[in-house]
């Protein structure tokens, strides 16, 4: 569903702006721009949506900036239903199985196919990579477009770029959203871009770090902060107008 409001507000973003694709949405991205399949699938509806935005993203020359790297785990399991499972257990609990390891994997691995991960010490099919995080230079990279971004222009946040309830996963939000927070505008910095988030998983980090009272405004309601980018009117607020111009109306 978000993957599919990107291609309704990409007309609002700037020739030149950017989205940073987090690992909510990279199954169905991975899949759309290099046919790659990891652990978690990739809904065929998302990787269509996800196919959508890419085309339209190039006609308005919007950058879309997919990880480097990523922080990903290895389950236990003869197959890929048995680490699935293990998998789902995990976020469910939100601990690392103990017989799970983590390991950074870039990119250029996951389109080999299959390679070997000197941390792992084997051959890994890309099939079989679970992605919960950036891992380190996307975080840099990440960071140095946040900070590059010129004033007054508006970087608007929808969803953590990892699993930030498990410390294991928490480090590519935090270091993101420290970063927003030094570059936003706030009542106290009256210059700065405007740091925009949207969704209550979001608010919920940036109150986590720290910084949800350096960014410029939080929303709690993600879906709604799309469909209101997206030009659409909400019904709360419809009515809170029609409520406003009755009042006038009576006070008249």
């Amino acid at each position: 569903e978000k993957i599919g409001a990107l291609t309704t507000i990409v007309n609002n973003i700037k020739e030149g702006g950017y989205v940073i694709i987090g690992t909510g949405p990279l199954p169905a991205f991975l899949k759309a721009m290099y046919n790659i399949e990891i652990g978690q699938k990739a809904d065929p509806q998302d990787v269509a949506a996800a196919g959508e935005f890419i085309g339209l993203a190039g006609e308005k020359n919007v950058k879309i900036l997919l990880p480097a790297d990523f922080s990903a785990v290895k389950f236990a399991g003869k197959d890929i239903s048995e680490q699935r499972i293990a998998a789902e257990a995990m976020l469910k609990s939100k601990k690392l199985p103990l017989d799970a390891t983590v390991y950074t994997v870039t990119l250029e691995q996951l389109k080999q196919g299959s390679f070997v991960n000197n941390n792992i010490g084997e051959k890994i099919s890309s099939q079989n990579v679970f992605v919960y995080d950036l891992g380190p230079t996307s975080i840099a990279e990440f960071k140095q477009v946040v900070r590059n971004t010129p004033k007054d222009n508006t970087i608007f946040w929808n969803g953590t770029v990892g699993v930030n309830e498990m410390p294991a996963f928490e480090t590519g939000t935090k270091e993101l959203a420290i970063t927003l927070g030094e570059v936003s505008k706030n009542a106290t910095r009256p210059e700065g871009v405007n740091g925009v988030t949207g969704g209550g998983d979001t608010a919920a980090a940036m109150e986590q770090f720290g910084v949800d009272q350096q960014l410029t405004f939080v929303s709690t309601g993600g879906g709604a902060a799309l469909a209101l980018l997206d030009g659409k009117e909400l019904t709360a607020i419809e009515k809170l107008a029609e409520i406003q111009a009755t009042r006038k109306a009576v006070a008249e």
